[in-house]
């Protein structure tokens, strides 16, 4: 299998490596499985917490943009 995308290569990995853990327990799972598997959590947990504080940034950021392209339209179509 030829996988061109490192991220699904990262996450093929992992699910890999979390369904040796599922089937061996964590004790009888080779120690790389072990870590690529709490690694690839870990990974996960992060991209949840900056999806959590991006999706606000962006509503912010589209606002002030808004209220900027308003400001300078009507500077210069001269509505106060």
């Amino acid at each position: 299998m030829i996988m061109t995308n490192k991220i699904d290569l990262f996450s093929h990995m992992v699910d890999e490596a979390i369904t040796e853990l599922n089937r061996q327990g964590w004790r009888d799972s080779p120690q790389n499985a072990v870590t690529l598997a709490a690694f690839g959590m870990m990974v996960n947990r992060v991209e949840k917490k900056v999806d959590k504080l991006v999706k606000p940034a962006w509503f912010i950021g589209a606002s002030l943009f808004t209220g900027i392209a308003w400001l300078i339209l009507s500077k210069l179509i001269g509505v106060s």
